[in-house]
Order: C-alpha cells, then structure tokens, then sequence
C-alpha cells in the first residue's frame, strides 16, 4: 500500500487531500481506518488504498502511522523557543531545520510532541512546540528512547551553529489554562480556566465561607463547600 502524508483535512467538512506522487488524493473520513472519533493532522503519515473515478483519484483505507493527531488534539501547552544563529552559520541552520530526519518526528510522536514550525528574523529564531503535558516534563524520557544517541548528536550539530543554547521563552502574562474538549457532535472547543484569588473568612455564626476578590478588590462573597444549596 502506497505511504503518504495528510496534505490538510477539513473536519467540519469531513474530508481531505493526502500528497502522493501522482498528485493530490481526496479521501473522505469514512475511510480513515480508526476507531472513535476520526480526524486526520497535517503532515501526519498514512497508508492507503488509491481508486481511479470520473472525479480524480480516491483513497481509502486510510491507516495512521503515527499519532500526530492525537497529540494534535490533546495539546494543552505551547512551548516557544528562542535560538539565537551566530552570523556566518544562517544558512546553514536554514538548511538543518529544513531536512528534520524521519527518526526525530518518531521520537516526537513518543514523547508526546508535535514541532508546529520554526520562524528566523536575522540571526535570531523562535521554535513552535505543542504537547499534552508542560515542556520540560515531555523531555523527561528522552534518553529512554532509542533515537536518543542520534538526538544528542544532531542537537550537538545545532548547537554549533548558535551563539548559546536554545532557551525558552517566558511568556509575559501567566497563561490561561485550556481544555480542548469536544462536544457530541465532536466538534472542538476550548474551555478556558482562570485562576481565581480567593481568601477564607469567617462569619458570625463561626462559619468559613470564600470570597473572591477581583481585579477591583472588591470582595464577593461565594458558597461554602460545605453549604448546602439553598432550597426553593
């Protein structure tokens, strides 16, 4: 069976194109071969079965090879990471981070990682990474793996390149936590999480209760998790 990779899926539509030699492919998600909810990402790896029709080609049958999707879809954090080139090695870099071996999307995939892109202004470049857990704790298997050895020597090739070591970025305001759910027509949405301020204070029946205080510092009074609701 022929390998290729997703070109774009639109899920709201429900179908796509995978690349291929002889051109783009359509495919329809009723033959992405998985089970549960069916989506595709870009760029992710699939085999197929190709059908010739009036309308061009077809595919189906359609097998994941990896899980970008997933991890697509349980991404809670972005990760940015600053690189900074030392001047007479741009090109070189450029070179680099354009022709990303097949092992390091692999070792990706099992550590939960999905690479969004790489941006360069002059000498200096962000790296785009969404995972499912925070960044450095995605890293924590690495040298479990057995794409480690090669890892080591190709970030140690990077490195020559740059000035220091890749850094990453602090955002300037605590972000928001986000959970990507979906509803029952298994469309996507984010459900956003702030952090409250909230101190315990004591009635005059002795009695906890939590107020929130609010960027105005105006307290607002809030139920007890031990009072019951109030019955009407």
């Amino acid at each position: 069976m022929p390998v290729g990779r997703v070109k774009w899926y639109d899920k709201s539509k429900g179908f796509g194109f995978i690349e291929s030699p002889e051109g783009d492919v359509f495919f329809h998600f009723t033959d992405i071969m998985m089970e549960g909810f069916k989506a595709l990402a870009e760029d992710q790896r699939v085999s197929y079965q190709i059908v010739r029709s009036d309308q061009g080609l077809k595919a189906r049958q359609i097998r994941p090879l990896d899980n970008r999707a997933s991890v697509r879809h349980a991404a809670r954090y972005r990760t940015l990471l600053l690189m900074r080139i030392q001047e007479d090695k741009v090109l070189e870099f450029d070179a680099m981070l354009n022709e990303i071996p097949g092992w390091f999307d692999a070792m990706e995939q099992d550590l939960g990682l999905r690479r969004i892109g790489t941006w360069r202004s002059g000498d200096s470049a962000v790296h785009l990474v969404e995972s499912n857990r925070p960044y450095d704790q995605s890293l924590s298997g690495i040298s479990d793996l057995p794409q480690y050895p090669m890892y080591q020597e190709w970030q140690a090739k990077l490195n020559e390149l740059l000035l220091e070591e890749p850094s990453v970025m602090t955002p300037l305001q605590h972000p928001e936590e986000v959970e990507i759910t979906e509803d029952e027509e298994g469309v996507e949405y984010e459900e956003v999480y702030e952090e409250v301020e909230v101190e315990v204070e004591v009635d005059e029946n002795g009695v906890e209760i939590e107020v929130e205080v609010d960027e105005d510092d105006v307290e607002v009074e809030t139920s007890s998790e031990d009072e019951e609701e109030e019955k009407v």
